[in-house]
């Protein structure tokens, strides 16, 4: 599954932008290396609609590695639609 990320390596050194390679087509979403005085990447500023899929990503992730877990030990796995389903 692709976020559709386009990293940017623009480097931000005491708020001044030192350098930009951007290799994108503008259509794509970008992030920002922040950097040290020594330009090593310290950090990085994504957009937050980039921030949100990938908080999405890493949660539906660990479901998998649970649903994973509990099929291994022998335990029924039901749906999501399922199980709210059942909760209605």
């Amino acid at each position: 599954m692709g976020l559709g990320i386009c990293l940017i390596g623009t480097m931000v050194v005491s708020g001044k932008e030192k350098g930009n390679t951007d290799e994108c087509d503008g259509s794509t979403p970008k992030a920002q290396f922040v950097v040290d005085a020594g330009a090593e990447k310290k950090s990085v500023l994504i957009d937050y609609t980039v921030w949100e899929a990938l908080l999405t990503l890493l949660e539906d992730l660990e479901n998998i590695e649970e649903i994973r877990h509990l099929r291994n030990a022998g335990e029924e796995v039901i749906s999501w639609e399922q199980a709210k389903s059942n909760c209605e």
